[in-house]
């Protein structure tokens, strides 16, 4: 594998966890579900595991209204 395809692998994993972020932040489900696979598989910090994205889009959208999320990303090492 060349470093370009590395490099290009390594950036495409930080703009999911970017969007994951935001799209969560924002409330936008079907945007964070959309980044999910069919088989895609979550586990919340709750513990409760989710399989797909329609699972994680109905988890999510139980979130009270008035909660309020800021995700903070830290720059891997």
């Amino acid at each position: 594998m060349s470093e370009q395809e590395i490099i290009a692998i390594e950036r495409a994993c930080e703009r999911l966890v970017v969007d994951f972020a935001y799209f969560g932040d924002r409330r936008e489900y079907a945007s964070l579900g959309a980044l999910f696979t069919e088989n895609g598989t979550m586990i919340r910090p709750t513990g409760n595991v989710l399989s797909g994205p329609e699972s994680i889009v109905r988890s999510y959208m139980s979130t009270p209204a008035e909660r309020i999320t800021r995700q903070l990303i830290r720059p891997g090492e």
